[in-house]
């Protein structure tokens, strides 16, 4: 995967944060106002506050063979019409063969390793990554959106790393959402994971 290109995406989503933040709610006569756009829109204006749960599928970026899936919680806050500040953690496992990946070494042959070393090594994994970011969510109209995160990946196993998280979604009238999503870790003890995340959003104001 190509980095320029996500750092890219990432810069990209916060200068249509930024400019969207910046543009007058009667200023925004380009949306269509069909009656399903304005049920839309008015539900959208109404849920300030929003709680979602979401779980997210996902394989790894260098190896689509190896298999993860996440759990994750995010709480959003509407600013203007077209501009969300989003606060999410959660947990990814990861479930593919990982001896390549020994605490915060890469290893390109695993298999070199003494095998009285192995068993002890092994338990140093990093198996599970607790994620805690913090970003912003710019909608284009009433469903589509740009999403981009930063914060720090904890492994269990004690590994602590920078993380970003560009992502692209669809929000539905009822509560859902649907989104492909790239995980980047700046350590190379945690691989980068690309997914599709599914979320129900709960109204808390």
């Amino acid at each position: 995967m190509n980095h320029r290109f996500l750092n890219l995406l990432f810069a990209l989503i916060l200068i249509v944060s930024i400019s969207k933040a910046q543009t007058p709610e009667g200023s925004q006569n380009n949306v269509i106002n069909t009656p399903t756009a304005l049920s839309s829109r008015k539900q959208y204006l109404s849920d300030k506050l929003q709680l979602e749960v979401s779980v997210a599928p996902g394989l790894l970026a260098n190896n689509l063979a190896n298999f993860t899936l996440g759990a994750e919680v995010s709480l959003r806050n509407r600013v203007s019409r077209n501009l969300e500040v989003v606060v999410s953690t959660g947990l990814t496992h990861y479930f593919g063969n990982y001896s390549h990946y020994v605490g915060n070494y890469y290893l390109d042959n695993p298999n070199a390793l003494p095998q009285s070393t192995t068993s002890a090594l092994i338990k140093q994994l990093e198996r599970n990554i607790i994620p805690l970011e913090a970003g912003l969510r710019v909608y284009a109209g009433n469903r589509f959106y740009l999403q981009g995160q930063a914060g720090a990946a904890f492994g269990l196993h004690g590994t602590t790393t920078f993380m970003y998280t560009p992502s692209l979604g669809m929000m539905f009238a009822n509560g859902l959402d649907i989104s492909a999503k790239y995980d980047n870790y700046k350590s190379s003890a945690l691989p980068d994971v690309v997914s599709l995340k599914l979320g129900y959003n709960l109204k808390l104001k």
